[in-house]
C-alpha cells in the first residue's frame, strides 16, 4: 500500500510536458491587436481589464503550455486584477508574454524554472502605476493637445484635412508606439 502511494507522489511531481512551440511575430502581434479590441469590451469591477488580458494571451498561453493543468495555472494566473494605460499596457503584455515563454521552456528543458508565477504577477501588478503615468500623461497632455493645438485653427478656417490630421496626432501615432 505504501509502495503504491510513493508511485503516484513520483508520478505527479514530474510531469510529461511537451515542448512548447516558438512563438511568431505574428503571434505577439495578433496578441497586440486583439488586447486593443477586447480592453472596451471586457471592463468589469472585479478584474478591470484582466478579462481582456486573459483573453488576448490565451492563444499564445496555449502554444506554450501543452499540458493541461499548467495552462489553466497560466490562464488563472492572468485573471488577476489588470489596470493601466492601454497603450503602454502593451509593454506589459509584451513583457509578461516573454517571461511565460521563458518559464515554459524552462519547465519543459529542466522541469523547474526560477520564474515562479507570483512573480509573473508581481511584475504586471508593480509596473501597472508607473506605465498609466505615463501613458496618460502622453496622450492626454501632450498628444491630444498639440493635436488640438495644430488643427483646430485649420478647422475654424474650414479646412476639411483638420480632422484626418488631429486624429492622426492623437490616435494614429498610438498604435505603433505602443
Amino acid at each position: 500500500m505504501e509502495e503504491v502511494m510513493v508511485n503516484e507522489s513520483v508520478e505527479a511531481t514530474e510531469k510529461k510536458r511537451e515542448a512548447p512551440d516558438k512563438l511568431t511575430t505574428w503571434d505577439i502581434i495578433w496578441c497586440y491587436l486583439r488586447f486593443n479590441c477586447a480592453i472596451w469590451l471586457t471592463q468589469s469591477n472585479v478584474n478591470r481589464a484582466g478579462t481582456a488580458l486573459t483573453d488576448s494571451i490565451g492563444k499564445i498561453l496555449k502554444k506554450l503550455y501543452k499540458n493541461k493543468e499548467d495552462f489553466n495555472e497560466a490562464l488563472s494566473r492572468h485573471m488577476e486584477f489588470y489596470m493601466t494605460e492601454y497603450t503602454w499596457g502593451a509593454c506589459i503584455l509584451g513583457l509578461t508574454i516573454a517571461m511565460e515563454e521563458q518559464r515554459a521552456k524552462d519547465l519543459y528543458e529542466n522541469g523547474y524554472t526560477n520564474i515562479s508565477p507570483s512573480g509573473v504577477s508581481a511584475i504586471k501588478s508593480s509596473l501597472m502605476g508607473p506605465f498609466a503615468g505615463i501613458g496618460d500623461t502622453l496622450w492626454s497632455a501632450v498628444f491630444w493637445a498639440l493635436g488640438l493645438a495644430f488643427t483646430i485653427p485649420m478647422a475654424m478656417e474650414g479646412n476639411f484635412w483638420a480632422v484626418p490630421i488631429a486624429w492622426f496626432v492623437c490616435e494614429g501615432v498610438q498604435y505603433p508606439i505602443g
